[in-house]
């Protein structure tokens, strides 16, 4: 059975004739001014057509890159399938990044033109302009597109349908996106039509015209651009959010149906529900928690395939009325998918929420996987694993445990680095730097980065990551960062909230003035000791966690200790606190 499409254009093209027929009013919704707006697909295609024509008329050229800088916004999918139709190469960069870094994209890229969302990020670019001789164009999405739009007549529509269904082909290159650099300097991904299209049609179809998702992860990264191609493929109605600290009034005000997330706002979702039940009368906590468990005893029986006893269906019930329910009405009430991805997910977590009652699926892949490479699905969940293979995609465990994987989801190449392209990709096989293994019956389970594995001085292996997301779990941890690295031993960076931890001290009667003083306290590292103790009881001797260095400033994207896409920069980590880090292992520490 032949493919109903070969590039993004002409899913485009489906997507438009069906909304079209529909007469969907609410192809799209966004948040101005505190109100939400729905805009019509026959608008939004308008305007799309429009603005492709334009970018050609304005002397772009197939092939030329366009960069967009911004936050989620109608704008930046309008702006994406305008390049698109165009057959211009989309850059994306994400908003957060500094001006030096925008600039090195931007030259690194070629791009002649580049969407800024606003004055700011218009500013940022103007900046450092005068390095960018290929820049010849910005275009401020909040006050140069109104006038493209009320461009163009008929014509520009034949125009751009025949560029899409005759002039684009599937091996084209359709985007260059930059990876967030946990490692080094960050590299060109070239994605084509054929690897996005071989993703959007591999991955299993979640949603439908009657779902709502809600889209606030960074367009700029693969992960939630895929999902929204998957999404308007499916007939979803998608309502964008220019900012994570948005969510929670928008799950009240949208009530979505799907969502796609990362692990860190489930760390921080779990952190205030668990907050909130430790301040609740002694009763309610008993209740929460023996709802929970009896979640968890429903929850395995389901995964197992066995039937689950009448007993803990009747208790369920219960569970679900008194305690689940009120959790997921915090979330809008009609919440019945949330994928996570990018990162690892604590196994803890995805058991919590699953035991809840809200399909909490994990998938794995990289940028350069256009990214999925499995996933769990309704229906078929291990725990502790990312899933099986999508269609089309073949997975493999090299002699060293690295995750190898072949399909046509398989990026093209770095841009402008065959050096290392060849390395790798290997016979068609592409090396994905993770550490794996895989089960009898195909489920993948992650271990960790392959740069990432601990070497102790003693010849040890240790994979931080499973650690660090135990320890994630503690209600007074914020970020977790393991460390050990050619050391005689194991120690962990937290992140510690103080505010929490003040009130624990003035409980147990420490004294302090600031609350700073308790960093470097005494009995407060012995408490957060034992916290970490009773967190991770199943490490091997030498995983062990024997000593702490506690601080109260997070990881962030402005200092380089966290990328766009929110995972630490274990090099940038280990950099910025380091005189910290080399007193926990002074021989007089010792």
């Amino acid at each position: 059975m032949s493919a109903p499409f070969s590039t993004l254009a002409e899913m485009f093209l489906q997507i438009v004739y069906r909304e079209l027929k529909r007469k969907r009013r609410d192809f799209v919704r966004f948040k101005r001014d505190g109100v939400w707006h729905d805009l019509s697909a026959e608008e939004f295609f308008r305007r799309v057509v429009r603005l492709s024509a334009a970018l050609l008329r304005a002397g772009l050229a197939p092939g030329d890159r366009v960069a967009i800088l911004s936050e989620n916004r109608p704008e930046w999918a309008i702006a994406d399938y305008a390049c698109i139709g165009a057959g211009l190469v989309i850059v994306p960069i994400y908003p957060t990044l500094t001006a030096e870094q925008t600039r090195f994209i931007l030259e690194d890229s070629g791009a002649r033109a580049i969407f800024v969302s606003d004055a700011t990020q218009q500013a940022k670019v103007e900046s450092v302009r005068a390095q960018l001789p290929n820049l010849a164009r910005v275009i401020s999405m909040s006050t140069d597109l109104d006038a493209i739009y009320g461009t163009g007549a008929g014509e520009a529509l034949g125009a751009f349908v025949a560029r899409c269904r005759d002039e684009i082909h599937s091996d084209a290159l359709f985007s260059i996106l930059y990876t967030s650099g946990t490692t080094g300097t960050p590299k060109g991904v070239m994605l084509t039509h054929r690897n996005l299209v071989s993703n959007v049609l591999g991955s299993r179809k979640l949603v439908d015209e009657h779902d709502v998702a809600l889209s606030f992860l960074p367009l700029s990264h693969i992960f939630e651009r895929m999902a929204d191609y998957t999404f308007y493929y499916h007939g979803a109605t998608i309502a964008y959010l220019g900012s994570i600290d948005e969510v929670p009034a928008a799950l009240a005000e949208v009530k979505p149906t799907v969502m796609c997330a990362v692990p860190r706002f489930f760390e921080k979702l779990y952190a205030r529900v668990i907050e909130q039940v430790n301040l609740a009368p002694p009763l309610r906590q008993k209740m929460f928690w023996w709802a929970v468990g009896v979640g968890k005893r429903r929850l395995a029986s389901t995964l197992a395939g066995k039937h689950v006893p009448l007993t803990v269906e009747m208790q369920f019930a219960i569970a679900n009325a008194l305690v689940f329910a009120k959790m997921r009405e915090r979330m809008g009430g009609r919440l019945r998918i949330v994928v996570s991805g990018s990162a690892p997910l604590a196994r803890e977590l995805a058991e919590f929420f699953l035991a809840c009652g809200t399909t909490l699926l994990e998938g794995y892949g990289l940028t350069e996987t256009s990214p999925v490479l499995c996933a769990n699905v309704p229906g078929a969940i291990r725990l502790g694993t990312v899933g099986r293979a999508i269609t089309g995609i073949e997975l493999k465990i090299a002699e060293d445990g690295e995750i190898l994987a072949r399909g046509d989801s398989i990026m093209a190449g770095y841009y402008k680095r065959p050096d290392e392209t060849a390395e790798a990709i290997v016979d068609g096989w592409f090396h994905t730097g993770d550490i794996g293994h895989i089960d009898a019956d195909g489920y993948l389970t992650i271990t960790d980065r392959k740069k990432d594995l601990l070497k102790t001085a003693g010849g040890k292996f240790v994979a931080p990551q499973p650690i660090e997301n135990k320890l994630k779990l503690i209600p007074y941890v914020k970020s977790a960062v393991v460390l050990g690295d050619k050391r005689k031993f194991v120690s962990a960076l937290l992140v510690v909230d103080l505010e929490k931890l003040s009130a624990y001290a003035k409980s147990q009667g420490i004294a302090f003035e600031k609350p700073t003083e308790l960093l470097t306290n005494p009995q407060i590292n012995a408490f957060m000791q034992s916290l970490v103790d009773a967190a991770t009881p199943d490490l091997a001797h030498f995983e062990r966690i024997k000593k702490l260095l506690l601080v109260d400033r997070d990881f962030s994207i402005a200092d380089g200790t966290l990328t766009p896409t929110m995972k630490a920069r274990r090099s940038a980590v280990e950099s910025y606190f380091k005189a910290g880090i080399d007193g926990l292992y002074d021989e007089a520490a010792e």
